[in-house]
């Protein structure tokens, strides 16, 4: 009786094994153009409809299909090799083959996976190729996931490298608005640290940048310092006194921030009132040009006392921006989640506009319609909606050019695969240009050099430069004599205590030459720096950087030989 229980329960678990045995692969376009799909099934025949299922032809814009269905052992013989191809082609041609490769096994089969570009693969990796697709450079990333008793599912994920916008002079402003859905742990969001140091690595070359729904303490301070090296003007996050959370909007400065203030909302609905949502101001100086910004983050949901409560958030909002008195000749931007969809409330969002007197910055041509989706989104299944928004007032500078584009920011890091997006919102840029005076912002801003390795700035002994003065780091204060202005031209880093002496290497440019400070001289080679990723560099021997060979106060700075270590990565401070 025992012998034939065992035999029995032998069974179930085979025919249960056998009725999950297949698996499925996917692929998530991380492109803005529909990709189309074409699979070919060579090796050992299989029945198309039988044995194996193309489920999508196609692949929308930032969507994610399940494409092919493989059984894993009707059909499939002992010893017999069968093989999937998907090629994956773009709009201009373009194309990517996924592969998968079947080998039957007594009872099932063994799957491998990859790209016609890459080795086969039969574990649970992460795996990428490079190649160009659809025009960019591009990454392949794959991997297999456990999905069942029989059978791993694989995923695919084709992911153009991120373009950054290039920072423009004085008269242009590069602005990103972006809610981060980073709530108190334990409050909905998911994977906020993974997520949030991604994001980290995302925000280069913007001029300024409106966070919302940074709310949670630690994990805020956390990002903010990781991204304070291209951002170090930070305004103070919204909040009021007594509330149970802030309200989680903050504004972010490549350049100084002169001036700040804030308000909270006088009234909210539901469980928006946990917040103290409302708006932050910044007047900010690039290169000599004033540029007002006003970030916010107002009353969530579509109900009609929500939508009220919105209304008059706004009239807030616009009393507190004339309270400022800024002056008609200077840009005033608006920008965050604004919490109006106007895609499906068509008459809120004018009307949101009439209030502020304020115009929407167009989109330019192929731009994602969307700022919250959940036909692509991993992180929500709401209904479309467009809810971020970068305004100009319609009182104050106009600009000469103006537009805006919706931005996906995914990654395709281990933390975060098979969900990549990196909020519950995709975030919405703006490149703005106005008839005002063209200079290059770094010629006529000074600003601390950090060590990578210590932490500490560069400086000099004394308070104010001679020729002779020997480069050191010390710890950082906000002090003239340690603030640097670059020229990108002239290679020139004037020191604001006296700008007329730069550092200069001394005419000794190999591993080991010393660094002092002298009066400058355009066109002296001792005095011509360059920039090259993080570090810099004598500009006529790029094999050396500028390199602090210590970590103590007064220790030394000097040039060595290009090695990529901290000790050789400059940041900017304040």
């Amino acid at each position: 009786m025992t012998a034939f229980r065992l035999f029995m329960t032998f069974l179930i678990v085979s025919f249960a094994a056998q009725a999950q045995a297949e698996s499925y692969v996917y692929l998530t376009n991380n492109t803005a153009k529909t990709l189309a799909l074409d699979i070919r099934q060579s090796g050992s025949p299989l029945v198309k409809g039988e044995h194996w299922w193309q489920l999508a032809t196609s692949v929308p814009p930032y969507a994610t299909v399940r494409f092919l269905e493989t059984n894993r052992d009707t059909g499939i013989k002992w010893g017999k090799t069968y093989y999937y191809d998907t090629t994956v082609t773009a709009e201009d041609g373009s194309s990517v083959v996924l592969q998968q490769r079947l080998k039957g096994t007594w009872n099932f089969s063994n799957i491998w996976h990859g790209t016609s570009n890459s080795h086969w693969y039969d574990d649970r990796g992460l795996y990428s190729v490079r190649q160009d697709f659809a025009g960019k450079p591009s990454t392949v990333a794959f991997k297999a996931e456990s999905a069942r008793v029989n059978g791993d599912d694989i995923y695919y994920v084709i992911h153009p490298d991120v373009e950054s916008p290039t920072l423009g002079l004085s008269n242009q402003l590069n602005v990103l608005a972006y809610n981060v859905w980073a709530l108190l742990p334990g409050l909905v969001a998911k994977d906020t640290s993974d997520r949030l140091t991604e994001i980290s690595k995302q925000l280069d070359g913007y001029d300024v940048i409106v966070f919302s729904e940074l709310f949670e303490n630690n994990r805020r301070e956390t990002f903010l310092d990781r991204i304070r090296g291209q951002y170090p003007y930070q305004t103070q996050v919204v909040d009021r006194s007594g509330a149970i959370e802030d309200g989680g909007v903050l504004i972010v400065s490549r350049w100084p921030i002169e001036h700040e203030d804030q308000i909270t909302f006088s009234d909210c609905d539901a469980d928006d009132c946990l917040a103290a949502k409302g708006v932050v101001y910044a007047r900010i100086n690039k290169g000599g040009q004033k540029y007002h910004v006003f970030g916010s983050h107002t009353q969530a949901w579509t109900a009609a006392e929500n939508q009220a409560t919105r209304a008059q958030q706004f009239s807030e909002m616009k009393a507190f921006m004339d309270q400022q008195n800024i002056p008609a000749s200077d840009a005033v931007i608006i920008a965050g989640d604004l919490n109006v969809d106007k895609t499906n409330f068509p008459a809120e969002h004018q009307a949101m506009l009439n209030t502020l007197n304020a115009s929407e910055v167009q989109q330019v041509a192929g731009s994602y319609a969307y700022t919250a989706d959940g036909n692509v989104s991993a992180w929500t299944d709401g209904r479309p909606e467009f809810l971020d928004y970068v305004l100009t007032s319609n009182a104050h500078l106009q600009p000469q050019q103006a537009s805006s584009d919706v931005r996906v920011p995914r990654s395709i890091d281990a933390s975060v695969f098979t969900k990549y997006d990196l909020s519950d919102h995709f975030a919405i840029e703006a490149e703005l240009t106005f008839d005002t005076p063209a200079v290059d912002p770094m010629s006529v801003l000074f600003r601390q050099l950090k060590d990578g390795r210590s932490g500490k700035c560069l400086d000099f002994p004394g308070t104010s430069p001679t020729n002779g003065s020997a480069a050191v780091i010390y710890d950082c204060a906000d002090v003239d004599w340690q603030k640097w202005q670059y020229n990108a031209t002239t290679g020139l880093l004037r020191n604001k205590a006296n700008p007329d002496f730069c550092l200069d290497n001394k005419g000794q440019r190999y591993a080991g030459g010393g660094v002092h400070m002298w009066q400058c001289v355009e066109g002296s080679v001792n005095q011509q720096w360059d920039f090259v990723g993080e570090s810099l560099r004598p500009r006529a021997n790029q094999g050396v950087a500028l390199d602090a060979y210590g970590t103590d106060n007064n220790s030394a700075v000097g040039q060595w030989t290009v090695h990529g270590g901290e000790n050789q990565k400059w940041s900017w401070g304040r």
